[in-house]
């Protein structure tokens, strides 16, 4: 079963074997970086699920191709990924990442912005080698657009902590639903979508059959923030500072939208307050956290996730049965229900 795109893979572990198929296939064009080669290394040995090119390898069989074909294809995916954690981090004033000092934390803002510069051109080499280079290299400029807007809108989402004139000029003073969803289309979504509909590509598979993926792609993307901002606030087991988005006055977490709207005039105030405040310490994480747990704001994004999981499902229901299909019709729940 393990590391094979035609098996069932049932849990996040196993998929993660079979995305690091693309690790080589990285290394190789690394390889060739000269001064960067540890640079651009240190971001990529941080771990990871290897979920991208995962799925863009399933998505490539279930359409009626193989693994193979679309194994760089999901490597330049996941350097697309990877290219955008680094800008993240930077954005975001991030020390850690998966429980490690970030490339800016590592080797400065700079130093930084450089790795992410050199993992571009990369990218764009490895688009050349891909069998439709033409295409591929517009679904990903396309996609790298999406994810610069959804960091966008992630930005003006936040409550405080930036004086950048722009920020200032358009920040959002409240957040609905609707703006969340089009945030993580954009900033998350994009990228699991691309990835599908480029390993639905690399099996030239017809163009319903590449929409059917894509969507899944997209609806999985959804499942995956989904899930990244419930771990941010109750997790305890992802490495991550528990309350990070708190910390960085972002509004724009599906537990903090739903929990506002369930609790009482008093408690909203209370949960604004903490976020505007230019310094969040740790007692305001802490009453933040209670306020949403008991406002049933886990159980509500979650809830929501679930809608999200089953639409991802009813995207593939004209994809004929396999192996592949099969896996990925479990990957939804997989994502949701992961704690890291």
């Amino acid at each position: 079963m393990s590391g094979s795109a035609g098996a069932i893979l049932v849990s996040i572990e196993e998929l993660a074997e079979l995305g690091r198929r693309v690790d080589p296939v990285i290394e190789r064009y690394v390889e060739k970086a000269g001064e960067f080669r540890s640079l651009l290394l240190y971001q990529l040995k941080l771990g990871g699920k290897r979920l991208r090119p995962a799925v863009t390898m399933l998505s490539c069989e279930a359409s009626g191709g193989r693994a193979e074909d679309a194994l760089v294809t999901a490597a330049l995916l996941e350097l697309v990924h990877n290219y955008t954690l680094v800008l993240d981090d930077i954005i975001d004033r991030a020390d850690l990442r998966r429980g490690k000092p970030t490339v800016r934390k590592r080797y400065g803002d700079n130093i930084a912005i450089l790795i992410g510069m050199y993992y571009r051109e990369i990218i764009e080499d490895m688009v050349l080698s891909t069998p439709s280079p033409v295409e591929v290299s517009k679904v990903v400029s396309d996609t790298i657009k999406m994810i610069a807007d959804g960091e966008r809108l992630d930005i003006l989402f936040e409550q405080a902590g930036r004086s950048d004139p722009y920020v200032l000029e358009n920040r959002y003073h409240s957040v609905s639903l609707r703006d969340y969803i089009d945030m993580v289309s954009k900033k998350t979504a994009a990228l699991f979508a691309a990835c599908c509909k480029l390993g639905a590509m690399m099996a030239k598979a017809d163009t319903s059959t590449v929409e059917k993926l894509t969507r899944y792609g997209w609806e999985l993307g959804v499942v995956f923030q989904i899930a990244d901002d419930i771990i941010d606030l109750f997790s305890t087991k992802s490495g991550k500072q528990l309350g990070k988005d708190i910390i960085e006055h972002k509004l724009g977490n599906v537990c903090i939208l739903v929990g506002l709207e369930a609790l009482d005039a008093e408690g909203r105030q209370l949960v604004l307050e903490k976020l505007r405040k230019e310094r969040v310490v740790q007692e305001d994480i802490k009453q933040v956290i209670s306020l949403l747990e008991k406002a049933g704001a886990r159980e509500k994004a979650l809830e929501l996730g679930r809608k999200h999981v089953e639409a991802a499902r009813e995207s593939l229901a004209e994809i004929p049965d396999s192996r592949a299909k099969r896996t990925l019709l479990e990957i939804p729940q997989l994502a949701l229900e992961r704690t890291y």
